[in-house]
């Protein structure tokens, strides 16, 4: 009937099975019965991102442009069929490495593809201009993708830039739509007036990300790595004064509050940790993928896992409270990425706590998996 529907609980069943078998990869067990795209380290890397947090973006976009504009983005027909390309997609990293890379490549762009054309419509036939950032960010991940999967084994470093790229335009997107959301959340619960930073805080905080996007093509000179991780920290400080007008401490009594609030928190902390890799290429930070995983766990995965929770009570027509079981989530998720970064910081690359926390990940979404998967395929209370 709606997006977050059949995309939500793909998502949630995919990544606990994904994570389990990423843990079992790195604790020496075998995993030959599958042979994905790329080798472990590239499925990986190119699922948790274009796989997972992609269907997350599509079940919320699908919903949130058909809210915003009050029209059908999807039938029950396309919606079905644009579900099972996903799948077919993730089966085709997870098996495929012995397919034509042109088959890997149009099996995988499909459903971002479509999804971007899918809100567009409505958005253009109600020239809601403003909102057209979401189909453009779409079809961009889209491109980015496409050269990701043809130079999967052939240009490691290109590869490499190209998956920042789009972990920062879904950065980006966390930006946009977080700044609309958080703030009207709290007051919302809180029965406070709506908290809004200043608009020069607000234009520190979106503008410079596409001028870091475009940067990262222009790496190879020190001048622009120079002036790039100038950028992350200026990021650094704008979303920092952003989550400090936005707090209440009366948001500390409600998970579905401080969650978001704190998982976005990632944002700027990964963006410090950018910066400082940058500028101190030697430092501990600059080391195993630690800006990286503080927002693909922290940030993106971290406002998944609220908002997917937020909007599964909220549009089933249900009461958006917590539970222990989303509460549960929230905390194997913050170990997961505590694990992650900080503790592979101080203490080094270690082989248990990569395993570990890819298990409590996996856990997180897992409970995320069993709290929700009945709403999401039954009907809303009030229509039954």
């Amino acid at each position: 009937s709606v997006g977050f529907r059949p995309f939500f609980l793909l998502a949630c069943l995919f990544v606990s099975v994904a994570m389990a078998l990423w843990a079992a990869f790195w604790s020496g067990i075998s995993v030959a019965a599958i042979d994905p795209v790329g080798g472990m380290v590239f499925w990986h890397s190119h699922e948790l991102v274009m796989g997972f947090s992609l269907a997350v973006v599509f079940g919320f976009l699908l919903t949130a442009v058909q809210n915003w504009t009050g029209q059908k983005t999807t039938t029950p027909l396309t919606l079905g069929l644009l579900s099972i390309s996903w799948v077919l997609a993730r089966a085709a990293m997870l098996f495929g490495a012995s397919l034509p890379n042109l088959y890997i490549v149009a099996i995988c762009l499909l459903p971002t593809f479509a999804t971007a054309v899918f809100i567009a419509m409505p958005i253009v036939r109600k020239r809601m201009w403003r909102n057209l950032f979401a189909p453009v960010s779409l079809l961009l991940l889209c491109v980015i993708d496409g050269v990701i999967l043809s130079s999967s084994s052939t240009q490691f470093a290109l590869v490499s830039m190209l998956y920042l790229v789009a972990i920062l335009f879904i950065c980006l997107l966390i930006s946009v739509i977080g700044g609309r959301v958080i703030p009207m959340f709290t007051a919302n619960k809180l029965q406070i007036k709506k908290p809004v930073e200043p608009k020069a805080v607000f234009l520190l905080s979106i503008l410079p990300l596409p001028v870091v996007i475009a940067l990262q093509f222009f790496q190879s000179y020190s001048a622009v790595l120079f002036i790039t991780s100038i950028i992350y920290i200026v990021l650094f400080i704008a979303h920092s004064l952003r989550l400090a007008y936005w707090f209440n401490k009366g948001m500390l009594k409600h998970p579905m509050l401080w969650s978001l609030w704190l998982f976005y928190a990632f944002l700027p902390v990964g963006f410090l940790c950018l910066g400082l890799k940058g500028l101190l290429p030697s430092s501990v930070i600059a080391g195993n993928s630690i800006a990286l995983h503080v927002l693909t766990i922290g940030a993106i995965s971290g406002v998944i896992c609220t908002m997917l929770s937020r909007v599964s009570l909220g549009h089933t027509g249900r009461v958006i409270t917590h539970d222990v079981w989303i509460v549960a989530a929230f905390l194997l998720l913050i170990a997961s990425v505590v694990l992650r970064t900080l503790m592979i910081a101080i203490t080094g690359f270690s082989v248990g706590l990569i395993s570990y926390s890819a298990l409590l990940f996996a856990a997180a979404f897992g409970l995320l998996f069993i709290r929700f998967a009945w709403i999401w395929i039954s009907p809303r209370p009030d229509a039954v």
